[in-house]
């Protein structure tokens, strides 16, 4: 009886580990779907912001209790969104700039530091695997993973992204979709 178990059991985790989500991977396209049943709006308004953000509503999506905190001086050009202690979002204020333009150049200063792997590049949306660069074949392999976007709010433009350390992918998924959710939306009210 335990071998049909751990049979039963090994083949489900092999099973598991071999069908991938489309979720894992999102492509541009995934952006017009957006599935927001387990996020919630939160108005940016009180905060010098025109427009609302969606953040996930439900603890198994970010690891803990999802308690909105927004750090904000008044004046100021940016903002810190956390939803739980595994979930912060940068904002800044960029005027009438390209944001995501200026972040992909600002990139490129890290190369001699960084590798980075793109997973989705979109007009609105960057999603990447950030690692350092090997020093020698004995080092450990670091890395993050990286989710950054713009939208335009009252002419506008603002950079949302994920902190600098960066996250694990499950969570870059779950900020993928605050983020390009709220793209879709300055993307559609520009038009």
């Amino acid at each position: 009886m335990k071998k049909l178990i751990y049979s039963l059991l090994i083949a489900g985790l092999v099973w598991s580990c071999n069908s991938e989500s489309k979720t894992d991977n999102p492509t541009p396209t995934a952006v017009n779907t957006l599935d927001l049943s387990l996020y919630a709006p939160l108005d940016l308004t009180p905060y010098q912001i025109p427009t609302s953000l969606y953040l996930p509503n439900d603890e198994q999506l970010v690891g803990g209790a999802v308690e909105p905190e927004i750090i904000h001086e008044e004046d100021d050009f940016s903002w810190t969104i956390k939803a739980s202690r595994a979930f912060e979002l940068h904002i800044e204020d960029y005027g009438e700039r390209d944001a995501l333009a200026l972040y992909k150049e600002n990139m490129g200063r890290y190369d001699d530091i960084h590798n980075y792997e793109i997973l989705e590049d979109s007009a609105q949306v960057l999603v990447y695997k950030q690692s350092l660069k090997k020093e020698s074949t004995t080092s450990v392999e670091h890395y993050s993973y990286h989710c950054v976007g713009m939208f335009t709010a009252d002419g506008i433009n603002y950079l949302i992204s994920s902190r600098k350390a960066g996250y694990e992918k499950p969570i870059i998924n779950v900020m993928r979709t605050t983020i390009a959710e709220i793209a879709r939306r300055s993307e559609k009210s520009a038009v």
